[in-house]
């Protein structure tokens, strides 16, 4: 099976109000005026209830419809929600890992997308699965999660529940434990690691969440040369492979103002341009039909929602040279959809359409 028929969209859902920690942080990383043509479609600005400069929804229902809606009408068959604990002020140990010890209590923040998507009437055909290992989690999360698999809104490949497991964490066997709490419940996850498994870690794919390359002068140049060594990695594993399109990698705006969680190398970063997105999309159809045997017919992009690492598909606001919202005459703020665009059309190269 060398043909890609199912594409899925990474969601990383930070963009909540600032009250909250993460909404807080995106703020603090996008105020900077050379980044707000990051700011997702539905940023409100002041005197349309912000609480700043800028504020994004309280509630994500407010948005949630017209985020499906325009995923779907680009070509996107799945959202693929990074998957947080469901309690409130959770407490996970990490150790001597201050910055993630430092988020934990409030990470099921981070699932408000998710849960206001899952509220959904109508989900205009999009499906839905996990990336599990973002965080560690309670026993109850993972039944939590494994409750979820029989509905007709979670992907599956051949009836297995599709999870994707985002790395390797000594302390805590992520697999293993959705595993079990899934056969109760009477399935068998299909399983896919987003970093280089091991033949002993008995994964049934492997793909990525992002490919980010480094930083370095004519970066987007260099970019799909990264990719195709990246993805000949994965090959090399011996397991299908699911090819990860990155609608770009700049984090400058974290690199300018730092989160606790993670770091960024300097460096010179550049946007990764339609013709960088259809290219990569373009060697991701040719890795699989070049190694059929590697194709499970899916393909993976990065990402709806990582404004501020650099690669979104939804839809932004579109800003002027001083950062300020391009209004029409209406007095409405104008939408940059000239991602989503990139993506529809990249959506049609891997599918051959």
């Amino acid at each position: 099976m060398g043909k890609i028929t199912r594409v899925g969209v990474v969601r990383w859902d930070a963009c909540g109000d600032l009250t909250t920690f993460f909404g807080a942080s995106a703020y603090r990383t996008l105020r900077n005026p050379k980044y707000r043509g990051r700011l997702p479609f539905y940023t409100k600005f002041a005197g349309e209830g912000a609480r700043a400069e800028f504020d994004f929804p309280t509630d994500p229902a407010e948005y949630a419809d017209e985020e499906t809606r325009l995923a779907a009408s680009a070509g996107a068959d799945y959202f693929m929600f990074c998957y947080y604990p469901n309690e409130p002020f959770y407490k996970v140990d990490y150790g001597k890992n201050v910055g993630l010890a430092t988020i934990a209590p409030y990470l099921y923040q981070l699932n408000a997308g998710l849960n206001a998507y899952k509220n959904l009437p109508d989900k205009r055909g999009v499906k839905w699965c996990a990336i599990i290992g973002v965080s560690r989690l309670s026993e109850s999360d993972y039944e939590k999660l494994a409750g979820e698999f029989g509905s007709d809104d979670y992907e599956k490949i051949d009836g297995r529940p599709l999870v994707y497991v985002f790395t390797r964490d000594d302390g805590e066997d992520y697999k293993a434990r959705l595993a079990c709490a899934a056969k109760k419940r009477g399935f068998e996850p299909y399983f896919v690691a987003m970093y280089n498994a091991r033949e002993t870690d008995d994964f049934d794919a492997v793909g990525s969440y992002a490919v980010g390359g480094s930083p370095c002068e004519n970066y987007a140049e260099n970019y799909l040369d990264w990719w195709k060594e990246h993805h000949n990695k994965r090959l090399a594993t011996g397991y299908p492979v699911i090819p990860a399109v990155a609608m770009g990698w700049n984090p400058r705006p974290r690199i300018d103002a730092p989160v606790v969680w993670y770091g960024y190398p300097e460096g010179e970063y550049e946007e990764l341009s339609e013709r960088n997105i259809l290219d990569q999309a373009e060697a991701a159809r040719k890795l699989l039909a070049d190694n059929p045997a590697a194709s499970i017919g899916h393909a993976t992009f990065f990402a709806w929602n990582e404004f501020e690492e650099g690669g979104w598909i939804c839809p932004t606001v579109t800003v002027d040279e001083h950062g300020d919202p391009v209004r029409d005459e209406h007095g409405k703020v104008v939408i940059n959809a000239d991602k989503l665009r990139a993506f529809a059309a990249a959506v049609k190269v891997l599918k051959g359409e």
